[in-house]
Formats: structure tokens, sequence, C-alpha cells
């Protein structure tokens, strides 16, 4: 996952950097990234990080949000963004320590906030998982809070296609559509 840093690298590093997080490891992959980059002598400053769940399994955001230094068991996922539908990830403290580090933000979305990014995205022609969505779902509400300034350079990653879990049966998205 560190190669995602070195790609966002090569175009041009950003304010932020968006991250779909389920059990941590493409958190952690990225960061590790950018970290090397900035050892290297590539980059002066690391990229701002943001941590992104869904907000019906969302273990590393209540515990950064409580200023917890260890996460919690989510009792009982309950999203349609089923790739990161993690409810304990084995890599969410270090994600937390991390987001501590780097003076990083961690964000929730609904599923209906998922849908509608997925659908903006879709528009702009890349048709994506809902689990990538979350992304633009939370620099949405960033933005209108504040915590992102309108014309910062931000980079969400984007990990899966649409088709990915779409024919799957497993979640009635026709309440979402």
């Amino acid at each position: 996952y560190k190669t995602i840093a070195f790609e966002i690298y090569e175009e041009n590093v950003p304010h932020y950097v968006i991250i779909p997080t389920s059990s941590g490891g493409l958190f952690r992959g990225v960061m590790k990234g950018f970290k090397e980059l900035e050892k290297s002598g590539h980059i002066d400053e690391i990229p701002v990080p943001i941590s992104v769940q869904a907000e019906g399994c969302s273990p590393i955001y209540e515990a950064h949000e409580s200023d917890e230094r260890e996460i919690e068991r989510w009792s009982e996922p309950d999203t349609i963004a089923d790739a990161i539908s993690n409810p304990f990830p084995p890599g969410g403290n270090d994600v937390l320590e991390k987001l501590d580090r780097y003076d990083g933000m961690c964000e929730k979305v609904s599923n209906q906030e998922m849908v509608e990014a997925q659908k903006q995205i879709a528009r702009e022609g890349i048709f994506c998982q809902l689990a990538s969505a979350v992304g633009v779902a939370a620099l949405k509400k960033l933005i209108e809070r504040g915590k992102i300034e309108k014309g910062a350079e931000v980079v969400s990653i984007i990990t899966g296609s649409g088709l990915k879990g779409s024919h799957s049966g497993q979640n009635d998205r026709s309440t979402y559509n």
C-alpha cells in the first residue's frame, strides 16, 4: 500500500489525503510511504491524513473522537459498505497513534452519504465501490464544517470498482437509490 503514496507524490503531494479505513492496513501503508518520502528528502511535509469509516461500523472514529488510545469492538456492524465493515480492526490502535502523530482527522459517513458520493463520482466517470465513496462524502462534510479550507489540495483514495459487491445480494441498495 505504500506505493499509493509514491503514486500520489509523482503527481503532486496534497495538503490532505483521505483514506477509507477498515482493518487499518491501507491507512498504515499509505502513511509508511509518505514517511519514507519525507525521510528520503523527497517531501518536506506529510499530508494530513484523514481516516474515514462507515457510520454503522466506526470503532476507530469513536475511539479517536473520545481521545481513547485503544479501539473497542463494534457490537453490531450495520452498513452497506461491506469492504470497510470491520468491527475490531487489527491495525486500529496503530491508526489512532498515526492520527495523533500527524495531526490527522477521522470522520464517519452514513449509508445515504456514501450512495450520494458514489453517484457524484460516477458522474465524473468513475464507478467506485461504496467503501471508496466514503472519502468524497467525508470531504463534503469536512469542508462544510470548516475543517478543510476551500481550495486545499485533497486526494481521496479510491480502492475498488463499483462492481465489487454490487451483485452479492448481501445489501439491499434499493432503499438508497
